[in-house]
């Protein structure tokens, strides 16, 4: 009703469906209501060139987008890289699809570039004492070989389900935040390319390209060749973990800003939010959090050599153990700093995704299609 009176105020003749709805979310957003909270995971289908692509989100995720822009932690972390924006835009200006793709972003969802950009640089400064990261598994035994990883965010964090094609020719499928670029969390290329992505916080950090930049730069990759050299000969401003999976080929990457070691994995394996390779010990950052971190690491490494199949897996990524530091997170509903967000395995064997949507205990996971090989 609101809406329609706000029409009719303006006398708007002509509109698309497309641009009444956005309309409509826009006199939501002014009427400070939030968009509906669905038990169903927001797939976005995205093609075109990079501008189109993120202006194709930037639209269909526009108010999530102007949620972010409008909360007080984002007006918070904001301070604290203002003398900063210039110095990290010139690792980003070389890339011109990222401009695009952020640029489409913006206008799609109504704001503009700068804070845009923001959104994805703001990790860079803020304080992190608090525990909301993610965790990754390889199982590679028994005829099983399974990438699984769950993504925790902040309680007002959010995920949606992107498939785009982009003009390289390459789809994609993969787990996204809203207002951000693609690469920070799981994804798999039409190339049979597939990637993971853990946080981890070095203490050697420097002027260079944020996270979601060297990150969204691996994920049209076609080889793990490929990926490995985007992220040896990036100049880095913080640290990353990946693994990169490609057919029979697995690997895991541990990055800081100025070191990056590799070594392929041909047993289970594991990941969260701390160093675990002796050579990177040294790069991890002193602080609380990381020790905080550390207690889900311990965990894994007691777990992970006896899983064997999928079932095993996801009871892992279920755990409350160590509450609050656990693996399976709620938010404030039961005393957790952060919130699991979403799950997703990988079954290289059986060629089936499944995807599980909201705190791990609760989930029931969903087999989505795929249709290149992998």
């Amino acid at each position: 009703m609101q809406a329609l009176k706000i029409l009719n105020k303006a006398r708007i003749r002509n509109i698309s469906i497309g641009n009444l709805v956005d309309i409509i979310d826009t006199v939501n957003l002014m009427a400070n209501l939030n968009p509906a909270k669905s038990d169903k995971i927001k797939v976005i289908n995205a093609e075109g060139s990079y501008y189109e692509i993120g202006h194709t989100i930037g639209r269909k995720t526009r108010l999530q987008i102007q949620q972010i822009l409008h909360s007080k932690s984002y007006d918070e972390n904001q301070s604290v890289i203002d003398n900063e924006y210039n110095d990290f835009l010139k690792y980003i200006e070389p890339y011109p699809f990222i401009v695009d793709e952020l640029r489409g972003m913006a206008d799609g969802s109504g704001t503009d570039f700068e804070s845009i950009v923001r959104l994805n640089i703001v990790e860079l400064d803020r304080e992190r004492n608090i525990q909301f990261d993610c965790s990754s598994f390889i199982i590679k035994k028994d005829n099983t070989d399974i990438l699984a990883h769950s993504e925790d965010g902040l309680e007002g964090d959010d995920i949606f389900l992107l498939r785009a094609t982009y003009p390289s020719g390459t789809e994609i499928l993969s787990f996204c935040y809203y207002g951000s670029l693609v690469g920070i969390s799981a994804s798999l290329n039409s190339h049979g390319f597939i990637m993971s992505c853990n946080l981890v916080l070095s203490n050697d950090n420097q002027p260079g390209e944020p996270k979601r930049v060297f990150s969204r730069r691996l994920v049209e990759c076609k080889t793990i060749d490929e990926a490995l050299d985007i992220v040896k000969t990036a100049r880095r401003c913080q640290g990353q973990h990946y693994i990169f999976k490609q057919f029979d080929r697995t690997v895991g990457v541990e990055a800081s800003a100025t070191r990056v070691q590799s070594r392929e994995i041909a047993h289970n394996y594991y990941h969260c939010n701390n160093y675990i390779f002796p050579e990177m010990k040294k790069y991890e950052a002193d602080a609380g959090y990381v020790k905080k971190l550390n207690i889900r690491t311990l965990e894994a490494e007691g777990n992970y050599q006896s899983l064997s199949d999928l079932k095993g897996v996801k009871e892992v990524l279920s755990s409350h153990k160590n509450h609050p530091n656990c693996f399976c997170t709620h938010g404030s509903e039961k005393g957790n700093y952060s919130k699991t967000l979403g799950s997703i395995y990988f079954d290289c064997i059986k060629k089936q995704i499944w995807i599980g949507y909201g705190p791990t205990c609760r989930i029931e996971l969903e087999c989505i299609p795929f249709s290149h090989p992998w």
